[in-house]
């Protein structure tokens, strides 16, 4: 009895031990396992930690010096928002050449602000130093055909979302509405209007003699129609078919001339100058002068929102209608640099600047958008809304816009016809004369 006692305390003691046994390795791989997650949760956060404090890379952005607080405060949000750097380099004046000579060095920017300007724009060589972006999604959503009319090819190398320079007349309202006079529709019409105003001893118009460069207001307003009514003209010109002397410019000179045979412009008109030409529609010294929106935003910060609002007006204007023109968009390019993350970054500062970004930079310029889906900045300065809705209604670019090549000194040639010593015809030669000498330079095929 004893044996079968001690037999079965053994055999209960074997059974135990096994179990214990069993136990113990369970408990072992238990803490195993629990040790192996916590180093495998330690490993992963380290990961993380190091991948958010990674620096994002620094881009390298030429900015023209003339770029306005509005597009500045994008930038910063730019960075803000993305972790991105910018170093903005602001190009001195002249920009288009300053430019040109870095560039020509060697000089590459990740990013860049440019003209769209063929004749300047051609001058990056595109195809070979820019990357091309018409597979980014604010290409389909330009508005006015902007892409269309400053890239051919149907390539896109940056977006629009400046609006352009728009130039028409602007008018001192008072004096037109002392005397009852109503906005022209046509040359016609504005010719007669300024004999009206100087009949009742008031000088019809102003021209910027001296600084010269305004006197062109007048002539891409008055080929407006011609270009609309022949829209290859651009083509035929930078193809060597046709030159200045063809309609678009010479009627355009020929109704400057007759404006400045009829003594419709100030007296002094050699030594007159921009500004003064703005301050003297201000005090109605003169009824009108050629002008751009710029030129109203200017009049606003000198003389306050209020008064430009009361006295100044504005309207489109061309030989037949009054179509409203312009010029010189601004866009933003991506060059290549081979560094294929800066390129990818660059490319992502397009697309934050045109995504919903973009509001903020309309809302604090009061600028109207060049993309669909936004809403335009609400404007307090009526005249520069009344040019803009007369643009929406109709519009056209300027001549000089789609040119590939330089075509001279047309503010000095200019400031000679008003003076007298030149004719529309000669004005019209000399252009043609050192566009086809540019043109050949710079190898464009029928020069």
């Amino acid at each position: 009895m004893k044996k079968i006692i001690v037999s079965l305390l053994i055999l209960v003691f074997l059974v135990s031990m096994i179990f214990i046994s069993v136990g113990c390795k369970n408990v072992e791989t238990t803490v195993t396992t629990e040790a192996e997650t916590t180093a495998a949760a330690e490993t992963t956060a380290a990961a993380e930690t190091t991948a958010a404090t990674v620096e994002k890379p620094t881009l390298t952005f030429w900015v023209m010096p003339t770029t306005g607080d509005a597009y500045l405060h994008l930038y910063d949000k730019f960075q803000k928002d993305t972790g991105y750097k910018l170093d903005i380099i602001t190009i001195p004046v002249p920009f288009e050449e300053s430019t040109l000579t870095k560039w020509a060095a060697g000089g590459r920017p990740d990013i860049m602000e440019f003209q769209v300007a063929r004749n300047w724009f051609s001058q990056l060589n595109p195809e070979e130093n820019l990357i091309e972006l018409s597979d980014m999604e604010f290409a389909a959503k330009t508005k006015y055909d902007m892409l269309k009319v400053n890239f051919d090819n149907g390539k896109v190398w940056g977006p629009i979302l400046t609006a352009p320079r728009e130039f028409g007349i602007l008018y001192n309202k008072e004096i037109f509405e002392a005397n009852s006079l109503k906005v022209p529709g046509n040359f016609d019409e504005f010719f007669e209007l300024c004999g009206k105003l100087k009949d009742l001893g008031i000088t019809p118009l102003y021209a910027a003699g001296q600084d010269q460069w305004p006197l062109d207001l007048y002539t891409m307003s008055f080929a407006l129609e011609d270009l609309k009514k022949n829209p290859n003209w651009w083509s035929d010109i930078n193809s060597g078919k046709t030159d200045f002397t063809s309609p678009p410019i010479m009627n355009s000179l020929e109704a400057c001339k007759k404006l400045i045979d009829a003594k419709y412009f100030q007296d002094n008109l050699l030594v007159g100058t921009y500004e003064e030409m703005l301050s003297s529609v201000m005090e109605g010294k003169v009824a009108m002068a050629a002008g751009q929106n710029s030129s109203i935003a200017q009049m606003a910060t000198e003389y306050g929102e209020a008064e430009v609002n009361q006295k100044i007006g504005a309207f489109g204007f061309s030989l037949d209608s009054n179509c409203v023109g312009w010029y010189s968009s601004v866009s933003i390019y991506v060059p290549k640099t081979g560094n294929a993350e800066k390129e990818a970054a660059a490319k992502d500062f397009i697309n934050y600047i045109t995504g919903p970004a973009y509001q903020s930079y309309l809302d604090e310029a009061q600028a109207p958008s060049m993309l669909e889906g936004f809403t335009d900045g609400k404007v307090s300065i009526t005249a520069k809304q009344e040019l803009h809705d007369y643009f929406n209604k109709d519009n056209c670019p300027s001549w000089s816009q789609g040119l590939v090549a330089s075509w001279g000194p047309l503010e000095t040639l200019l400031q000679e016809m008003w003076a007298g010593t030149k004719t529309p015809s000669d004005v019209a030669k000399t252009l043609s004369t050192e566009f086809a000498k540019n043109a050949k330079a710079a190898g464009i095929e029928g020069f």
